[in-house]
């Protein structure tokens, strides 16, 4: 009814299911199809208003709306869009109000704002590693992030990536050694660092992970980890260069046996000075972020559009 290949236009007939009747009908107290229906109660709750500000229809209708606006001024762009919208012209005041707030809208905020520069460093995929000298080849980030973990998309495990996620304090190996989880570090400029971690295995079950770091390709160290210990995982004095990537590597192990492969795992980065004192630190647990998938943001003009399309006038036509 409404969805990828909805019609933009209002029509008089459609097919009703009176099995599956559509969720926004009933949204919108669409009478009993069971039943004889003579006339329409005029009805308006909190749920038809939100179903008009959120849904993904409303917001291609008025960008389609503003799409459509050839005139020049900003005053016959008002009048155009009530013309559409309403089929009238707008009163003085709505005119006044309408100019008023397109010229006074806030731009849409940039959704990256927020992350700080100890965010950016963190990136977060998954890669292959090779049996014989652990190093780590082919990174490739991870598509999705929804907040709190990183994966390969909105359902875990993901039909494509399975069960490979990465998340504040840990994560999930993937299902086979070419998709170990890796929480990559890049090296805002030539320092020497020190690396503080701790590692566990949170499930019982399974034949344990293989935990790696690694400079580029080459592995720092290594550790086997089994369910009921904590692994420290600390490396003393990296000299590193701008640009260089530190992987966090935790794969399944030579076996692909990927169930139960939950681990916990802090980072702790420290850059050092000449005398061995942290002048910066990066943790991965605070630092754990990334920008979570936002729609386009409407402009001015298509707020304005969308606002009208939110009035009774206009979703109460008879």
């Amino acid at each position: 009814l409404l969805g990828a290949d909805a019609s933009p236009r209002r029509s008089i007939f459609g097919k009703i299911d009176r099995r599956f009747l559509p969720g926004v009908l009933r949204v919108f107290d669409f009478a009993n199809p069971e039943l004889h229906s003579p006339g329409r109660y005029d009805t308006n709750v909190p749920q038809q208003a939100l179903f008009f500000l959120n849904s993904p229809f409303t917001i291609q209708r008025a960008r389609a709306l503003v799409r459509n606006l050839s005139e020049s001024s900003p005053e016959a762009r008002v009048r155009r869009m009530f013309a559409a919208v309403y089929q009238r012209d707008p009163t003085p005041e709505q005119l006044a109000a309408s100019l008023e707030y397109v010229r006074e809208a806030e731009p849409a905020p940039d959704p990256d704002a927020a992350l700080t520069a100890a965010t950016r460093a963190w990136h977060y995929g998954f890669s292959k590693v090779d049996q014989e000298s652990n190093a780590v080849t082919g990174f490739t980030e991870l598509p999705h992030f929804d907040g709190t973990q990183w994966s390969g998309g909105a359902d875990w495990p993901d039909a494509q990536l399975g069960w490979v996620r990465l998340t504040a304090d840990g994560g999930h190996a993937g299902n086979t050694v070419d998709h170990a989880a890796v929480r990559r570090w890049i090296a805002p400029a030539e320092a020497v660092i020190r690396i503080h971690g701790a590692v566990e295995k949170i499930q019982e079950c399974g034949d344990g992970v293989r935990v790696f770091i690694c400079s580029g390709e080459s592995p720092l160290d290594a550790w086997q980890v089994e369910f009921g210990a904590t692994t420290e995982t600390n490396v003393d004095r990296v000299p590193v260069v701008a640009g260089e990537a530190i992987d966090f590597v935790v794969d399944c192990g030579a076996n692909n046996d990927f169930g139960c492969d939950g681990f916990r795992w802090t980072i702790r980065i420290e850059q050092l000075n000449a005398d061995g004192v942290v002048m910066q630190t990066w943790d991965s647990s605070r630092d754990f972020g990334g920008d979570v998938s936002h729609p386009e943001p409407l402009t001015e003009w298509e707020r304005l559009a969308q606002a009208l399309m939110l009035s009774n006038e206009f979703i109460f036509v008879d």
